[in-house]
This record gives C-alpha cells, sequence and structure tokens, in this order.
C-alpha cells in the first residue's frame, strides 16, 4: 500500500456498551463545544476540527452498530452485515453472549445460500469472514470455505454492481483459499475475477462511475472497493482499490448538503425524501460527512456497517469539501457507461449554505428499463422534518418493475433540462402513445408560504431556506396542499427559478415570496415561440440575466443544442470532477484537491496519492 494511506487510519470504534450514551452525551457536548468555539472565535462555521471530526463519525458509526445488533435474521444478503455488529461487539466488551450470536448467524446464513442475488451473498460473506474469522471457530471456518469454494454462482451478475460484488467475492476467496479447486469462477475468460476489478477500477477514476449516484447502489460499488482496500492481500489490488474507493467519496463530497446528495442520478427507488432519509448508499455518505441523524431509518442502512467497523478514516481535506458550504459554488462531473458505449451524462450541481439546484444533460441513443429509476433534476434544501425535494418528471411508464420502487417516478428519453448556477429550464416532447403522456411535479407540502398562479402555469414556494419558482409554458391544475400535480403534455417547457429567501424584502415568508415573484415577472423572459417546433426549443433570461437555451432533437439525443449566453456548452470538455477544491479532467489521471494550503494529489496513471498539508 502506497505509505501515504496511512494517515486514513485510526483506532477502533467506542464500546457497544456505551453506545446510547455515549452518542447523545458527544452530541450535547459538541453542540456546547462549538458554540463555545464560534463565541470566541476560534472555529469557523464551515468546517470543524479534525479531532471533532473523527468523534463525530464515532458517534454516527456507533448509531449504526446499535441499529443493527440486535438484528436477527437468515437472509445472506443482510445476516452477514449484522453478524459483524455483534462481533464488534465480542471484541471491544467480551460479551460472548454475542459471539455466540453472531457465529450462530454466519453458519445460519451459510445454511441459506440461494440463487437470488448470489453476488450479494458471497462478497458479503468474505467480508465478514476476512474481518472476523478469527473468531469464527474451525468449525465455522471449514464451513465458510466449503460454501465459498463449492458455489456455482460466481458467474451470475446481470447488472454493474452484481458484477462488481461477484468478481470481488471470487477474489478474495481465491487468495484466501489459493490451493482450492472452485467449483465456478467468476467468468471463462477470468475465472479470479481480478482482471474484471482491474479493469472496472481504471474506467472508475478516468470515465466515471457506474449507476452513477445512485442513493442505494453506491453502496455496492464503494463497498466492494472498500472490501478490498481493507482486505485485499495483493499490493496492486489492495492498493488500486484503495484509492478508487477513496476517488468515490471525492466525487460525492461536492454534492453533499449535510444530508441530501444533490445530485442527479441513474437509479433512485424513492427520491422524493426527506434530508436524513437515507439509502444504503447515503448512508454511508452520511458516516463520512455528517448530516441529520437518520429519520426516518430505513433497511438499507445495513449495508453501512462495513464504514462502521472498517478502520478507514476519510483524510480531513475530503471532508472539508463535503462541508464547506460557505460561498456558492458550481459541480461539475461526467459519468460514461460503457455498459451500451453510447451513455454520456454531463452533470450540474449548485449549492449554498442552505439549498441546492442538480441537473444532468444526457448524450444517450439507447434508454434502458432501469431509466424508470433515474432522477434527472430537482432542488433540495436544509429543513428540519418533511420532505425537502422537489421536482418534475415525465414519468418512466415501465417503473413498478421493482418491488421498492414507487409508482410515478423515473424519466424518459422525451425531455430534457439545461442548468446554469441556480436557474434550470427543460423541455419535452412527449408521444400521445405514451403510457403516461403528462408531467408530474412532486411538491412538498411543508412550505411557510406559496403563491398559486398556476393557471397561468406557476406557482411560488417559500421553503424557509428556498424560495422555489416553478414556470410552465402552459397552465395547470394545483392546489395549496397537493403533493403533485399532473399535466397533461405533449410539446412543453418549463423554468424552475430559487433564491435565498434573505436576499429579498419582507417582513413574513408571504411578502418574501411576492417580492421574488415581483422580480421575476420584472427581470425575466421566457421566449416559447420554438416549444412547437419539430425539435422544440426553449430560450430564457434568468434573474441573473444569464440566456439559457435548450432545444430537444426526438432523433438524435446524443447531439448538442444547449446554449448559455449564445455560447454552446462544451460537453466535450466537460470536467470528470470539477468545484472549488477539486480538479480532474474526463480521462485524465490527475486528480487534484486544494483546500486553504493544503493538498491532496492523486496519480492514476502510477496509482499513488501525495499530501501536502502545512
Amino acid at each position: 500500500m502506497n505509505q501515504n494511506q496511512t494517515a486514513g487510519r485510526v483506532l477502533p470504534l467506542p464500546s457497544v456498551a456505551t453506545l446510547f450514551f455515549t452518542a447523545e452525551r458527544c452530541k450535547r457536548f459538541r453542540a456546547w463545544a462549538k458554540f463555545i468555539f464560534l463565541s470566541l472565535g476560534l472555529l469557523s462555521s464551515r468546517t470543524m476540527p479534525a479531532a471533532m471530526a473523527q468523534d463525530a463519525f464515532q458517534d454516527r458509526a456507533s448509531h449504526i452498530i446499535s441499529r443493527f445488533i440486535d438484528s436477527s435474521g437468515t437472509n445472506p444478503k443482510l445476516a452477514f452485515w449484522y453478524a459483524q455488529t455483534k462481533f464488534y461487539d465480542y471484541k471491544v466488551n467480551g460479551n460472548t453472549a454475542k459471539l455466540a450470536e453472531a457465529r450462530k448467524q454466519v453458519s445460519q446464513a451459510l445454511d441459506h445460500f440461494n440463487a437470488k442475488d448470489p453476488s450479494f451473498q458471497l462478497w458479503a460473506s468474505m467480508d465478514c469472514y476476512l474481518r472476523w474469522g478469527h473468531l469464527y471457530g474451525e468449525a465455522l471456518k471449514a464451513k465458510t470455505k466449503d460454501k465459498m469454494i463449492n458455489s456455482l454462482l460466481y458467474p451470475s451478475h446481470n447488472t454493474q454492481n452484481k458484477e462488481l460484488m461477484a468478481a470481488t467475492g471470487r477474489y478474495l476467496a481465491g487468495e484466501t483459499w489459493p490451493d482450492a479447486s472452485f467449483a465456478s469462477g467468476y467468468s471463462p475468460s477470468d475465472p479470479t475475477g481480478k482482471l474484471t476489478l482491474l479493469r472496472e477500477m481504471n474506467e472508475y477514476v478516468h470515465l466515471g462511475e457506474q449507476e452513477h449516484n445512485s442513493y442505494t447502489y453506491y453502496a455496492l460499488h464503494y463497498g466492494s472497493l472498500r472490501s478490498l482496500g481493507d482486505l485485499a492481500k495483493d499490493p496492486e489490488i489492495k492498493n488500486k482499490a484503495y484509492l478508487t474507493a477513496e476517488w468515490l467519496l471525492v466525487s460525492a463530497a461536492g454534492e453533499w448538503l449535510d444530508g441530501h446528495w444533490a445530485a442527479a442520478a441513474e437509479r433512485v427507488y424513492r427520491p422524493f425524501r426527506a434530508q436524513g432519509q437515507y439509502e444504503a448508499g447515503t448512508a454511508h455518505l452520511w458516516l463520512h460527512f455528517g448530516g441529520p441523524y437518520p429519520q426516518p431509518e430505513t433497511a438499507e442502512m445495513h449495508n453501512a456497517v462495513q464504514s462502521a467497523v472498517s478502520e478507514y478514516r476519510l483524510p480531513e481535506i475530503i471532508f472539508n469539501v463535503a462541508k464547506d458550504r460557505h460561498q456558492p459554488y458550481t459541480h461539475r462531473e461526467t459519468h460514461n457507461h460503457l455498459v451500451t458505449n453510447d451513455r454520456f451524462f454531463y452533470l450540474t450541481s449548485y449549492l449554498n449554505k442552505s439549498y441546492a439546484v442538480f441537473s444532468q444533460h444526457e448524450a444517450c441513443q439507447t434508454w434502458p428499463d432501469w431509466m424508470y429509476q433515474m432522477l434527472r433534476w430537482g432542488v433540495c434544501w436544509n429543513q428540519a422534518g418533511g420532505k425537502s425535494i422537489f421536482f418534475v418528471q415525465h414519468p418512466n411508464a415501465t417503473n413498478g418493475k421493482n418491488k421498492n420502487q414507487e409508482a410515478g417516478y423515473g424519466e424518459t428519453r422525451y425531455g430534457q433540462v439545461l442548468q446554469h448556477e441556480k436557474t434550470l429550464i427543460g423541455v419535452y416532447d412527449i408521444p400521445a402513445t405514451d403510457k403516461l403522456p403528462y408531467l408530474k411535479g412532486w411538491i412538498p407540502v411543508n412550505y411557510e408560504a406559496y403563491v398559486d398562479d398556476s393557471e397561468a402555469g406557476r406557482i411560488y414556494l417559500h421553503y424557509g431556506s428556498v424560495m422555489i419558482a416553478l414556470c410552465l409554458t402552459e397552465g395547470f391544475e394545483w392546489n395549496a396542499g397537493m403533493e403533485n400535480f399532473r399535466k397533461p403534455a405533449g410539446k412543453i417547457g418549463l423554468v424552475v427559478e430559487t433564491a435565498l429567501p434573505a436576499d429579498y424584502s419582507g417582513s413574513t415568508a408571504l411578502a418574501q415570496l411576492q417580492s421574488f415573484k415581483q422580480a421575476i415577472l420584472r427581470k425575466t423572459r421566457m421566449d416559447a415561440s420554438g416549444i412547437r417546433d419539430p425539435k422544440p426549443r426553449l430560450t430564457y433570461t434568468s434573474l441573473q440575466g444569464a440566456v439559457l437555451e435548450t432545444t430537444y432533437d426526438p432523433e438524435d439525443r446524443s447531439k448538442n443544442y444547449d446554449k448559455i449566453n449564445k455560447q454552446a456548452v462544451d460537453y466535450d470538455h466537460w470536467p470528470l470532477l470539477e468545484n472549488p477544491w477539486v480538479k480532474q479532467e474526463y480521462n485524465n489521471p490527475a486528480l487534484r484537491l486544494k483546500y486553504g494550503k493544503a493538498t491532496r494529489t492523486y496519480d492514476f496513471a502510477n496509482w499513488n496519492v501525495s499530501d501536502n498539508t502545512p
């Protein structure tokens, strides 16, 4: 392992016996400490000292462990992660009852290996074995070896996350029992999975993430790499996985809004959500970056047990990138999905201290079925309790295939958006033959004030942290208290403007919202004269004076007609990662982080990392 990585490792977590007491006490202590430091001028509101940040991580990790330490069950997709919390309890507390429970749970999980999603099971089994096998006992060790080498299911992997999990499970099993004769390999051309792992890690850090920014599936991509980075023996695999896993954290850090992942995403099951409503992937990010404690709790958070028990700790410079929202900024990134070799995603996120606007431009000729899980754009904001994300979609009619997918979500090929800073425009050309020929709006109802001009195609909403104006090129039906609206549509355009309430005068929320509305009516201009063209076009002059223009081409989505201030948007040179602290060009091995005087530089040609911390 590269010697510069040792700074990312720290001592184990606090005792499980004090989980509840410690978490509550430390939260109160940090609140008082932060108040005192701020009062004395010793602590910026942007970040916190490294020691306090690590203590906060340990509190969150303790919360995850305590959440699942009493979980029972034999489903091997879940049970190995539950067992890890019990092994951990024995490690730090000597709790022999939990050790017995952990061993029993692992044994039962092995008995229930099955052909439904075997990659989840094989990977989880190896992660558990390599972290805690020294506590298994000889009989359980032998049983694990027998199950792992005789499995016929390593070749079963039909999605990107399953490919990575299956390759990870098979590779780690092969390293663990190198002389064994395995009943199956990852694939005929790559029986150990090593070639697949090396290829995919190289693709991540040069071309972007598969199943990008998924609230759920990020956990499986990051988790597989975390297993390899923590547990692999081969120096090459170990080092590359360690650095690729950290690349995934860097890519998400600039999009984190204190519990919201403010980014367009390919696979999201439940996008309409509260700020602290974490799924499998966002639970990992919450552990590393912080945010409100989970509310409501979700079952998917069991995947975060891996980060909770791992010795890996986030470098301080990445933590600062995830937390500093003192000044507004724009984050951009690219993802090339090589599964079909013609699907590029160009993402934009605008963040400030209170809210974020995010979107993506898709250059895609194919539109796979799983795009019913896509979230193209949205506005999210800081809010204690209640839903705090707003978006409008043309629902994908293929949704509902997965039992976890709530009806009426997803995106189709029949629309696109363009974002500039805190303003977004979009055009849609929905065929009359589509099964769901309408736009569907998702509007949290916990606003402080609203103005309903929906008959004229406009509504204005005040959520305390953000004001939002939605303007359609046609009127639609909406009333206060409606969480959804449906607008039957063929060719239609939309505009979204956002603002901080403090930027507008008014002694009440409604007065501020009226000021915001009047500014929009006075300063902006929507030109929808081209919305009925064969290639629908919308042009809009924003509150900030920027001119946005987008044209939808139903015949060729790979073409680019987007313009900002009459200049074509240069997607050909869109960065792989870029924000005020992070810079990496697409298909370039150099990634550089700079925060204050500290720098962290990754060289993915030679697979090393170096720090310069004054």
